[in-house]
């Protein structure tokens, strides 16, 4: 197992040697199982990219560190996530695509989406039998508010804890267990734990909503929408 800090070049007059990584480089260089650090004062390039990751990493932030860009995860890698901040100015982008069997776990991650004009593709997006765990995600209010500021689900699991989500979440899923939300997860579906949260059948415009309060210190805000 290896440990890459990511920072800025820490040569000098007598440190003719760099230690720290440009963030591509470690993540090209990085195996299955390794670590990757990010130091709060390293500056990300200035374009808006995505990230891929094909492999099983641990990427943390040393202080909820700002990234721009998104991060693309398939190939059935397994990865970690914890203290970073995910932000596109580029509208029909992911933040986080999670795919091909993969497996995300996010704690204090924030997701946003600052594009202000275009259209909005799912800020977090899970498919294809992939699993996404999230704890303490954040994902701010969008900019262009043309409705498709959403997380969504098609083939995949997705558990979200102790969070606040300014989006709408939608899935592929033709039914949703909605008495076993707190406990299970399902197939195709989002399961949510510990939340204040409204949800109603999707179909129409008006405010037929009911409220479901599960143990909690927190709420987010949102609708989950039904598939049509």
């Amino acid at each position: 197992m290896t440990f890459f800090v990511v920072g800025p070049d820490d040569r000098g007059f007598f440190k003719k040697q760099r230690t720290t990584w440009e963030f591509e480089d470690a993540l090209n260089q990085a195996s299955d199982g390794d670590n990757i650090l990010i130091k709060r004062d390293y500056q990300f390039p200035l374009e808006d990219q995505n990230y891929v990751i094909n492999k099983s990493l641990n990427i943390s932030g040393e202080d909820n560190t700002f990234i721009l860009g998104g991060f693309i995860i398939k190939n059935g890698a397994q990865v970690k996530l914890n203290n970073l901040t995910l932000r596109h100015y580029q509208d029909k982008n992911n933040c986080l695509q999670v795919t091909n069997n993969s497996q995300l776990i996010a704690t204090h991650v924030s997701v946003v989406n600052d594009a202000t004009t275009g259209q909005n593709y799912p800020i977090i997006y899970v498919d294809d039998g992939a699993t996404a765990q999230f704890d303490d995600l954040y994902v701010e209010k969008d900019k262009l508010g043309d409705g498709a500021h959403r997380i969504y689900v098609e083939k995949g699991n997705v558990e979200i804890k102790n969070s606040t989500l300014n989006c709408y979440i939608s899935s592929s899923s033709p039914s949703i267990p909605i008495a076993k939300f707190k406990t299970q997860l399902f197939p195709d579906t989002v399961s949510f734990i510990g939340f204040l949260f409204w949800i109603g059948d999707g179909k129409t415009d008006e405010p037929d909503w009911m409220l479901l309060k599960f143990d909690t210190f927190k709420q987010f805000f949102c609708k989950w929408e039904y598939p049509v």
